[in-house]
């Protein structure tokens, strides 16, 4: 699998952060193998559902797509603390505590669906970020 690097520090002047393949930059976490999957794999997985079932074949160009928008907005080189690193370790949370969701939710398919409600906002909650903006927390993407 491709590496995904997670900036290490905050630097107006630092080149991009390389998404695939380029290694390792001053400063960057390369996210392992077993981290890209585990992240990959949560998106994946609610990102179906959320279009309509649980068949990733019958989305996979769309579910690619929005994956590698979604590397290249937590790879830019101006990220200090909201990178992939953070989705993990947000990701990883919500695993500490979900049996307790589960637990507190009827049904299967709505316990699915707040289940993937969940993960994707773990996904989009910090998409936009500009390092100099007081805004961050209050703009959306849409």
């Amino acid at each position: 699998m491709s590496e995904l690097v997670s900036s290490g520090k905050e630097s107006a002047d630092q080149s991009p952060a390389p998404v695939s393949g380029a290694g390792v930059g001053a400063g960057r976490v390369v996210l392992s193998d077993t981290s890209v999957a585990y992240i990959k794999k949560r998106f994946s997985e609610c990102f179906a559902f959320t279009c309509g079932g649980s068949n990733y074949d019958t989305v996979r160009g769309l579910l690619e797509e929005e994956f590698s928008a979604l590397t290249n907005y937590y790879s830019e080189s101006q990220r200090f603390y909201h990178t992939l690193e953070h989705i993990e370790e947000c990701l990883l949370q919500y695993d500490m505590y979900v049996d307790w969701f589960r637990s507190n939710n009827e049904g299967e398919s709505r316990r699915k669906r707040d289940e993937c409600i969940v993960v994707l906002a773990i996904f989009y909650h910090d998409i936009i970020y500009d390092p100099k903006s007081s805004m961050n927390e209050g703009t959306v993407l849409y």
